[in-house]
């Protein structure tokens, strides 16, 4: 006696184990936990540190070394890769499943306060939490109104003044590319002339520049129980203040 025999010659018995099975069926797919992306990698911290101006070698030797040596001892790495750029330094920390990412996070932040001092010309890392797909989620797009006239850089400006901020008080935000117009920047003009009076040259109105107009870290600072980050913000806010800038002070101070 085969199956198909047994089913037909027992069929109240068949019909209530199809209705059994379909309702667990209807429970399951109810269930059932959704996601928009569901996430399939391994947790995922990525460090990113421009070094404007430099090559990948330099990038590679003086950012990205060191800080694979500190970062190597965060506890529960599964792998590090690293990409060296001209002028910026990725590293990408993959995690075993189940490790907690937060608290990933922050041995992370402990061990770069603890690397090796980078160079003055180095930026401020910047630490992004990611798992799964990390494709783009949404994009929005800004369009001018009938009988205006579009000004791309204005609408730039728009996004990194007005929107981003308040985007990214929304919970679950990780990053924002923005693309389109052009970011702003501060063009210096030298008169030569008036370097050579002064016996001033190019390279002293680059370092001026450079160590009066950026933030420095300070590393921890331990209180007791607690420890505070120090950092010193020095970057200057308005075209007024690269005015006062001073090249040189000879013995009379002026």
């Amino acid at each position: 006696m085969n199956i198909i025999e047994t089913a037909v010659r027992w069929r109240h018995g068949t019909f209530v184990l199809f209705c059994l099975l379909a309702m667990f069926g209807v429970v399951g797919l109810f269930r059932l936990p959704l996601e928009l992306q569901p996430g399939g990698d391994r947790p995922e911290i990525s460090i990113t540190t421009p070094y404007i101006g430099a090559g990948p070698a330099e990038v590679e030797d003086l950012i990205t070394r060191p800080l694979e040596e500190v970062l190597e001892e965060v506890e529960g790495v599964q792998e590090i890769t690293s990409n060296s750029r001209p002028g910026i330094s990725s590293i990408n920390i993959e995690f075993d499943w189940g490790v907690d990412v937060d608290a990933r996070l922050v041995d992370v932040l402990n061990q770069l306060q603890q690397a090796e001092e980078l160079p003055e010309e180095a930026g401020e890392s910047s630490i992004r939490v990611a798992s799964g797909d990390n494709s783009s989620m949404m994009w929005i797009t800004l369009k001018p109104e009938k009988g205006s006239t579009p000004d791309a850089n204005r609408y730039r400006d728009l996004v990194e003044d007005v929107i981003e901020p308040r985007l990214q008080r929304v919970q679950g935000v990780s990053r924002f590319i923005i693309a389109g117009g052009q970011e702003r920047e501060v063009e210096i003009r030298i008169d030569p002339k008036a370097l050579s009076d002064r016996n001033l040259t190019i390279g002293n109105v680059v370092s001026v520049i450079r160590d009066n107009n950026r933030d420095i870290r300070g590393g921890p600072l331990v209180l007791g129980r607690r420890e505070y980050r120090v950092r010193t913000i020095s970057r200057s806010q308005k075209i007024e203040e690269l005015e006062k800038f001073v090249l040189r002070r000879d013995s009379q101070g002026t």
